[in-house]
């Protein structure tokens, strides 16, 4: 930069040069980490037990963008057991008319302890899809379906689903927002919901509680 003789910036960043002409084609994210709280615990036992492991499981995150289309994994690797615990992926394909789509597959392993301090892994499988769109001026509808699949459990297969619905009124001054959430191995009726009414004031937005409960009551 350069100035005047009166201190004023005559100049600014003259000579910079910016290019953002180029697309992020792959993004990549790896770590692990080490405690050493965990460490010294494992040294004063003077033995490897589940709960003195310092080192974490290290993860890998994949993610692109080609094009409108988007595609991210992730995945984690227990060093100990020599097991994969967690493979993830994510495929977000193009909007369409102001409508969303996203798909997700993940599969897990959940590890069980014996009583004689034994680790066993079982499989989850979960697949999920959402879709949310705003093609109605004001409106943003969305939904969110989950399958769930479990290897030699109780309940083998469930289901999560969400539910929902927000307005904002053309001034932005208010809105509100209902939502039907049903969590993974509960029934259909103890799903949990929520309205809310959203007020917004120079510039600072508050939601008032919940309502759901009042209503239902109601009904």
């Amino acid at each position: 930069d350069m100035f005047g003789a009166d201190g004023s910036k005559r100049f600014f960043n003259r000579y910079a040069l910016e290019d953002n002409a180029y697309n992020e084609l792959l993004s990549l994210n790896a770590g692990i980490t080490y405690d050493f709280r965990k460490a010294r615990e494992r040294d004063r036992l003077g033995e490897l037990n589940r709960e003195s492991r310092p080192w974490s499981e290290p993860y890998l995150d994949l993610s692109t963008q080609v094009g409108e289309w988007g595609l991210s994994s992730s995945s984690s690797y227990n060093i100990y057991d020599n097991v994969s615990t967690r493979v993830k992926i994510n495929v977000n394909p193009p909007s369409v008319l102001k409508t969303s789509t996203s798909f997700a597959y993940s599969q897990d392993k959940e590890v069980d302890i014996d009583a004689e301090g034994v680790a066993s892994y079982r499989l989850v499988t979960t697949r999920t899809a959402n879709v949310a769109t705003s093609v109605v001026p004001w409106f943003n509808v969305f939904a969110s379906l989950a399958r769930r699949t479990k290897d030699n459990a109780a309940i083998v297969e469930s289901y999560e689903t969400r539910l929902g619905a927000s307005f904002e009124a053309p001034s932005a001054c208010w809105g509100v927002r209902l939502l039907r959430t049903k969590e993974f191995d509960v029934p259909e009726e103890n799903a949990v919901y929520l309205l809310q009414l959203a007020v917004t004031f120079m510039g600072q937005s508050r939601a008032l509680p919940n309502m759901a409960g009042a209503v239902m009551s109601r009904l």
